[in-house]
């Protein structure tokens, strides 16, 4: 499982501004607009765009998910949030039973250079103290579920 949360703008319109410091070219990040739920087709171009920067210039309605990574513990600027209510309910759906849904947890932490400039980290340490913050926050995460065995980190 991939722990990793999304940026979701509830009010597209009023977060404009928070939303364009997140266009950048190296990655797509997918929009969708609450309204492609409820059997409306995903692909559907009133509701989704191939990029940020495509659906600020189509509206898209309603509140939208951008696939854009951002960091676990640090959610993005207001009127923006992260969708880490939604990862709590997965891993709460997945681990707070008596044997685990998953045996391997793998947390996104790619994307720090990609961030708006002021939310990137300035040097290897900045970098390094905002990966071990993800780390420790999935693992508080885990524990509040009633994770008790250690839990180890690939290289």
């Amino acid at each position: 499982m991939q722990l990793s949360a999304a940026v979701e703008a509830p009010d597209p319109v009023a977060a404009t501004a928070a939303l364009r410091r997140f266009v950048e070219p190296r990655f797509l990040h997918q929009t969708r607009a609450a309204g492609c739920a409820g059997g409306t087709d995903p692909a559907d171009p009133a509701y989704a765009a191939d990029d940020l920067d495509a659906a600020l210039d189509a509206r898209l309605p309603g509140a939208w998910r951008v696939h854009y990574h951002v960091p676990l513990h640090a959610p993005p600027e207001a009127p923006l949030r992260s969708t880490v209510p939604v990862l709590r309910a997965a891993l709460a759906a997945l681990f707070a039973g008596p044997a685990a849904g998953c045996d391997h947890l793998d947390v996104e932490t790619y994307t720090w250079g990609v961030l708006p400039v002021a939310r990137r980290p300035r040097g290897d340490a900045e970098l390094a103290a905002g990966i071990a913050a993800e780390l420790a926050f999935a693992r508080d995460e885990l524990v509040a579920l009633g994770l008790s065995a250690p839990i180890g980190v690939a290289s």
